[in-house]
């Protein structure tokens, strides 16, 4: 208490505040050393936080382990992608879905890797394509080229076509000759 009565008496600078909050911190860890323990697992170190107060309830207590950020970023990036649809924004790059996610784009790369199995660039063109091909069988193979490569997320016809064979074999106007039939015979 004394020291946020010093504080309040000293002029605001950020390097009087900087000390006054680490003096706080320091305090507050020597005090509560013992209510801390750190036990090593063989996955990952783990570090639990137990409450001071003797009737506290078992929620007070929490564990952290290196695999919980992972999990609640991939959690965010297949929340973006597959139900935010960001892989619709044209000239979308994995910068922008690590600021979307507060992370960085390496996080965010083993992230994708490890869930997907495959690049951004890869994954991203994927669910465009998949997309497209939705565009063209809820409109009847009517749509103009140009708006489903548009509204796919893709910035040029040549990418979007390059892509659309890549994953379906066949170039656009051969997948929906092919499955318009198919589609509709049912």
């Amino acid at each position: 208490m004394l020291l946020f009565n010093f504080l309040a008496l000293v002029p605001l600078s950020p390097v009087f505040v900087g000390i006054g909050m680490l003096a706080v911190v320091i305090f507050t860890a020597k005090n509560n050393r013992e209510n801390t323990t750190i036990s090593e697992g063989t996955d990952a170190p783990k570090v639990e936080m137990v409450s001071s107060k003797p009737s506290a309830p078992a929620t007070d207590t929490f564990t952290v382990t290196a695999t919980t950020t992972q999990d609640f970023l991939t959690e965010d990036i297949v929340t973006l992608i597959e139900k935010k649809q960001i892989f619709l924004r044209q000239g979308l790059r994995i910068d922008d879905i690590a600021r979307e996610c507060t992370s960085n784009r390496t996080y965010v790369s083993n992230c994708i890797n490890n869930y997907y199995g495959q690049s951004f660039s890869t994954l991203v063109n994927s669910f465009r394509v998949n997309y497209a091909k939705d565009l063209i069988l809820a409109n009847g193979g009517t749509m103009k080229l140009s708006v489903v490569c548009e509204r796919s997320g893709f910035s040029d016809e040549v990418s979007f076509i390059r892509n659309f064979k890549k994953f379906t074999g066949m170039t656009p106007s051969e997948w929906c000759a092919s499955n318009m039939s198919r589609h509709f015979a049912s």
